[in-house]
Formats: structure tokens, sequence, C-alpha cells
């Protein structure tokens, strides 16, 4: 018999295969909303950090004498001021430095704890065992720290830039916020600040500098004492004669070039609190293949804080492999480099007799220099540590070599 039409159960068949399809769909919508934030993000980072290069050119960050530091808690300096400090002794155009006038304008005076707000990252020396020798602390000379800097508010001024200031150098202002009227086909409104005088933003992009200079470690500057403080060798100066050749060779140590890494920021916590989280340190216990192109490496800590991270997160490698041999009064050259992490390991796992916890993970950057750390002597590898910096929410680094505005053609 002919049927013109179609069953009751094949209805319901038909609703049920519509209604799985439907909630597949559905399954991905999560999905896909995380893919497109990730994308507004990295384009949003992308902008940010191109446009933090020119910042940085035409604001004359490349310029010493509009760099501060606090070398004490009371007053500013040019990054250039000779101090009587140890662990902060200035090394000239030779040092590291990195420029976070937000962070500057709100932590500059707070230490205590474990914690210095003159470095970076804001832990002391003396807070961060050493596990060769637990209980106790590196030699401060071997655990490198770049300064953390600002800016002055003016030319003429010897004052910091203001957190005001840093906000419009440092935060990117191009994701405007906007309000949807009730007539849906009417466009979005503009949200203006008092008087109308400018368009308010989320600022959720914002960034900050490191500048370290660049050095061939494998052909250093014979070690010299540095008599006046400007980061080189003067005739007059003693030095080691490493060679016998009755001349000091310099190398191709470090100069007027420089890396600049632009670090940028989705969502950085805005109170610049100094905790665990914000900022971790972590050693690096192992290269498991020469340290080309960053690759694989174990991280050993002592919590599993320490050791979070997550694909697509950045962190920075430092040590002082430099052989200038550093004492109290005048620490050695060190290197600072900044890694992707595109891979890791699922979770971290109990560590060795050294570390409690260990992780691996896969980086993704410049050459770090395994044979050579390996070579050094007087001190050895061990006491020339190599320190992974993982910084909460960067999501892009971007670099650039440039050259100090320092000499007189300037």
């Amino acid at each position: 018999m002919r049927r013109h039409g179609v069953s009751l159960l094949e209805v319901l068949f038909s609703i049920g295969v519509i209604s799985i399809g439907l909630l597949g769909v559905i399954a991905l919508y999560p999905l896909a909303l995380g893919q497109i934030g990730t994308g507004v993000v990295a384009d949003r980072s992308a902008r940010a950090g191109q446009n933090a290069v020119q910042v940085f050119s035409a604001s004359g960050m490349a310029r010493p004498d509009q760099l501060l530091w606090f070398p004490n808690s009371t007053s500013p300096m040019a990054v250039d001021a000779s101090v009587a400090e140890p662990i902060l002794l200035p090394e000239g155009r030779n040092s590291g430095y990195l420029i976070d006038p937000m962070f500057v304008a709100v932590q500059r005076h707070t230490n205590g704890g474990g914690f210095d707000a003159r470095l970076f990252p804001y832990y002391t020396r003396q807070s961060i065992p050493n596990p060769i020798t637990p209980g106790s602390p590196y030699p401060s000379p071997y655990d490198p720290r770049l300064r953390r800097i600002t800016l002055r508010n003016s030319n003429a001024a010897s004052t910091i830039m203001t957190a005001a200031q840093a906000e419009l150098l440092f935060r990117s202002d191009d994701d405007l916020t906007f309000e949807l009227p009730l007539d849906r086909n009417a466009p979005p409104d503009q949200i203006f600040g008092a008087n109308n005088a400018r368009r308010q933003y989320e600022g959720t992009i914002s960034w900050m500098a490191t500048l370290v200079p660049q050095l061939d470690i494998t052909n250093p500057s014979e070690p010299f004492v540095d008599a006046n403080g400007d980061g080189k060798w003067n005739t007059g100066e003693s030095y080691t004669d490493s060679n016998s050749n009755s001349q000091f060779d310099s190398g191709t140590g470090p100069g007027e070039l420089y890396q600049l890494s632009i670090i940028v920021f989705d969502r950085r916590d805005s109170t610049m609190a100094m905790n665990d989280l914000n900022e971790k340190i972590a050693n690096v216990a192992s290269f498991h293949n020469l340290g080309l192109g960053g690759g694989d490496v174990t991280l050993g800590a002592d919590t599993l804080e320490q050791l979070e991270v997550k694909p697509g997160q950045w962190l920075m490698l430092m040590s002082t492999p430099h052989p200038k041999v550093p004492t109290s009064s005048a620490p050695g050259v060190s290197l600072f480099s900044w890694y992707r992490v595109i891979d890791m390991e699922d979770e971290p796992r109990s560590g060795s007799s050294v570390y409690a916890w260990e992780r691996d993970v896969v980086l993704q950057g410049p050459d770090w220099p395994v044979s050579y750390f390996a070579s050094l002597t007087s001190p050895g590898p061990a006491q020339r540590p190599t320190r992974a910096v993982l910084v909460s929410n960067v999501v892009a680094v971007y670099e650039r070599t440039i050259r100090l505005e320092i000499s007189d053609s300037w």
C-alpha cells in the first residue's frame, strides 16, 4: 500500500537527529568564542607592540639622560650615576634595564619581605635559595637582576614620570568602549570622559621594555678593574693579561648596541602587587639540546606555583656568564633573553634531590650558550645559575637591535 506521508516514528527520529546536530554545534560555541578572544588579543598585542617601538624612539627612551632609577628609597638618580651599593652598582652603558614606569610610579619605595621594587624580577638575591647548597643563597654577584627604571617627567626635572603620564605612553588606547543603543538598527554610541574631552577605552593591553647589551660572550673582554665606573677599560686601569700579549684585549664585549624587547601584557595586574604570582623565578635544571633555539629544558622549583606555565606564555632566561670576575663591589655583565613557551609537560613531577618539583618545557627563541657555561671555571657552572623568570599575562614580545644615544654625534 502506497503511503502519502511519514509516520510519527520517522518524525521523532528526524527530530532526534536534528537535536543531536544542534547540541554538537552548541558545544562548539565556547571553543569558537575562545579562539575569537585569542585572535583579538593577538591582533591588539601586535599593533601595540609595533606602536611601542615607535613610542620608544619618539619619547627618547634610548637616551640614558632620560632614564631614572632609585638607588635608595628617597630620591631618583640618573641610571649612569655612581652609587655605593654593591648589589645595584651601575655599570654604565653595559648595564641591563627594565623600563617600567607604570610599576615604578606605584611601587618605587617598596622593599622588605624578600622583595625589592628596584629590581627585575623583584626578588632580592638573598631571598632565592641555592639548590646546590640548600639553605643558603647564591653569591649575589652571580644571581643577575635588571634594574627597574622609569623616565623623567620633563627634560629639565629630576622627578619621575607620574602614573597618569605612564598610562598615556605604556597603555594602549585602541580598545575603545561603546554603548549599545536600545534601537538595534542604530550605530553604537562612543563613551567620552569629562567634558567630552577624550574617548574612553578599556586599556587591557599595556607594555614595558627590557634593554640589555648585545654580547658575544665567546670572545669576551679581558677582566679589568673599572676604576671610574664607566663600564669600559681606560688607559691606566689595571687588567688581567690573559693571553700574555702585554696589551688589553676588549674582545667583542658590550658596546653601544642593545637588544630592545617590548613585553606586551593583556590585563596586567593594575595594583602592581609584588607577590609570588605576578613575577616568578624557577631554576633551569638542565638543557637537553645544548640550548639551540631555546629547545627542551627542565625547570626546577620548590613549589608548584613557580612552575605554572602554559603554551603561548613567555619567560626570560638570565645568568652571569661573563668572565670579568664579579665581586661584591663589581658585578659581572649578565645575559638576558626572552623565549616563547611552545609546549610543556602535562603536570609538574616530583623532582630530584635538588628540586622539589620539575617540569619539562619547550622554548623558542635565540640560542642559549650552554657549551660556554660548561667551560667556565672559578666559579664553575654550579655557581652561575640560569634562572627562568615567568611574568604573568605576557602575551607577546617584540625585539629590535638599537643603539643608545650616548655619543657626541647625538
